[in-house]
């Protein structure tokens, strides 16, 4: 069995040595005794040229030549990083035009950038934020509309930048009801202590939530039409607002305007608000409120001593202590007795106060406590 297979295989080996290759072809090879390298005389397997290139240009391990697109003497493996355009690539010195010309990844480095946002000077364009964008020594050149001076980006801005009679460069004129020097505030020269007194106070409404239905009321003693615009509400607690708004805000002599926490009159009660303000709560124990146009104080009222006050009904300050100074002590201010709708609390946003019940307003000898119907007429009493 053994000596069998010995001698096929032998057969076998001896076959394959005397036997023309596949095709036909003669596969003897020549050695080159110069080299010691060994030559096929036989084409490439794969059918292509005898040197080991592909038909297609790329040699044997698929790899394409490189090729520089644009002639500047650099690739793409090489970094350039547009081989579609000559004026870009590794080397060059950089020039000042929005591009990364020399393919380091940077644009534009080495020239001045005065606002310091990454784009030079030379290729940044102006805007209107009080900076020098393209560095020539100008601040939002050409967005000052109305040409006075001031944009509407300077840190102080313009008002009305297409009037140039509104800046904050000028002065206010007075009686033109105008705010001519942008600080909301119309003709302030006019203004002086107790031309606003406060009247009114619903510190805590019943109605509804707190939140919603606190309000106070101010009535002109200045004996002429003034402006609200730009007046500084003020609490107890460092709280402010100022009123702030395009509309001109005009309040005649002897006329009252309401200031509320809440100007919708579905939710606060059904008080007709004159003047909505936020971020100041009426603290129902110990509290203040002052109003005041820029550095004058109009007025200002002190309340509580450590107890809850009465929901449901403002308290009211007697006509005859309405002056900033007689508003100030406790004597004037009484519980208010009317509603002011159907449903409501108690109280006269915007109307004539009630009369304190004890006091004696018309000198006929009896009070509102004492049946006096009308306290205001001295020949009514009961």
């Amino acid at each position: 069995m053994t000596l069998y297979r010995s001698s096929l295989v032998a057969s076998l080996f001896l076959l394959s040595a005397v036997s023309p290759g596949c095709g036909g072809k003669d596969t003897t090879t020549d050695t080159a005794a110069d080299t010691g390298t060994t030559t096929t005389d036989g084409g490439a397997l794969d059918g292509g040229t005898s040197d080991g290139a592909g038909s297609d240009g790329a040699g044997s391990d698929g790899a394409t030549t490189a090729t520089d697109a644009d002639g500047d003497g650099f690739t793409e493996e090489e970094g350039d990083c547009d081989d579609n355009n000559a004026a870009i690539s590794p080397g060059l010195a950089e020039t000042c035009n929005g591009i990364d010309d020399n393919c380091d990844g940077n644009i534009d480095e080495g020239f001045t950038d005065t606002d310091a946002d990454g784009t030079a000077d030379c290729v940044d364009v102006e805007e209107c934020d009080g900076v020098d964008n393209n560095g020539d020594g100008n601040i939002d050149e050409g967005f000052d509309v109305d040409g006075d001076g001031v944009t509407s980006c300077a840190d102080t801005p313009d008002c009305d930048d297409n009037d140039a009679g509104r800046s904050p460069l000028l002065a206010e004129v007075p009686g033109d009801e105008i705010d001519n020097d942008c600080d909301l505030l119309v003709d302030e020269g006019d203004w002086a202590y107790g031309d606003l007194v406060i009247s009114e106070l619903m510190i805590n409404p019943l109605a509804v939530s707190d939140g919603d239905g606190e309000w106070f009321e101010v009535v002109n003693q200045s004996g002429r039409s003034v402006f609200l615009n730009g007046l500084t509400i003020t609490s107890d607690t460092g709280e402010t607002h100022t009123v702030d708004t395009s509309e001109l805000l005009t309040l005649e002599p002897d006329a009252m305007a309401v200031f509320g926490l809440n100007g919708d009159t579905s939710a606060n009660g059904g008080v007709s608000i004159t003047v909505d303000y936020d971020d100041i709560y009426l603290l129902n124990t110990v509290d203040s409120l002052a109003i005041s146009a820029g550095d004058v104080m109009l007025d200002d009222v002190s309340w509580g001593t450590g107890t809850t006050m009465i929901s449901g009904a403002s308290w009211s300050l007697d006509d005859i202590y309405l002056s900033a100074d007689g508003n100030d002590g406790t004597a004037g201010w009484c519980l208010s007795r009317s509603q002011w709708a159907d449903g409501s609390d108690l109280g006269t946003p915007g109307a004539e106060n009630d009369l304190c019940s004890i006091i004696d307003h018309d000198g006929d000898g009896f009070l509102i406590d004492d049946g006096d119907c009308d306290d205001r007429r001295a020949d009514v009493y009961p």
